[in-house]
């Protein structure tokens, strides 16, 4: 399979009708696309340490959730270099972000077959109406055993929770990443709770006035888990090509 078949493969099962103008994902290097592709890494994001990898450990393709550059790449940022030593190195860079988010089997579904959300359906707000998802745990259970869990889960060491640790919860709306913008269409649809990656300061408050709790356990932590997914995706497509993940974090918690 060379690099431009793989990429047309990835685009088939995630396809571009989920990505917003600003979303520039897709392929952001492609620098010999009828090479074979014999080695695939990765990565929820395109950090230098990805890049590193991809080319010292001789990676046909890097592949992440996040897109390299959003826009227009401007010269001498940190993403405009690496995406030039990307493509000086020969290794093309693969990016399914808000797609990914929004497909099955993506980031949501997969963030409600860990934390236990069963029957889960779409919803979402009017420009990304399929992105998150909402169901129903299968008993009733405390605001904060919810986010004991998944912190547990999602092996995460920071978690944050509405003050509210007892409130009861069992309808239960997930959007990984970045999640403000679906505390008013979860709330609704009548959640009990909204687990995200991360709210602005001011949606705690404005949560507490809808009647809705909020769950935050990090943009990283409540996506990183598709990388599983992605590198399942090019085994499918070919089963003799080999496939690293790179599980890195730009940060560290206590």
């Amino acid at each position: 399979m060379t690099v431009k078949q793989l990429y047309e493969y990835i685009e088939k099962i995630l396809p571009p009708r989920y990505s917003e103008e600003i979303d520039t994902d897709g392929a952001q290097a492609m620098p010999h696309p009828d090479r074979e592709v014999g080695r695939v890494l990765v990565a929820l994001d395109p950090y230098r340490a990805a890049v590193e990898r991809a080319i010292s450990g001789g990676f046909d393709v890097l592949l992440t959730h996040h897109p390299l550059i959003y826009g227009e790449a401007i010269e001498g940022t940190p993403p405009a270099k690496w995406l030039d030593e990307l493509n000086g190195a020969g290794v093309a860079a693969f990016s399914f972000h808000m797609r990914l988010d929004a497909a099955k089997d993506g980031v949501n579904d997969i963030l409600c077959r860990l934390l236990g959300i069963c029957n889960a359906v779409p919803f979402g707000d009017e420009e990304v109406p399929d992105l998150g998802r909402i169901g129903t745990l299968d008993e009733e259970v405390s605001l904060f055993e919810l986010a004991e869990r998944t912190s547990r889960t999602l092996k995460t060491r920071s978690v944050k929770y509405s003050n509210c640790p007892d409130k009861k919860v069992r309808r239960v709306a997930v959007a990984g990443g970045a999640t403000t913008d679906f505390i008013a269409p979860a709330a609704a649809l009548g959640a009990d709770v909204l687990i995200g990656g991360e709210f602005k300061h001011h949606a705690w408050g404005y949560a507490e006035g809808q009647g809705i709790a909020l769950i935050e356990a990090g943009h990283y932590h409540t996506e990183n888990p598709v990388c599983q997914r992605l590198a399942d995706i090019v085994r499918s497509a070919d089963a003799g090509v080999t496939v690293e993940i790179l599980d890195y974090s730009p940060f560290t918690a206590i």
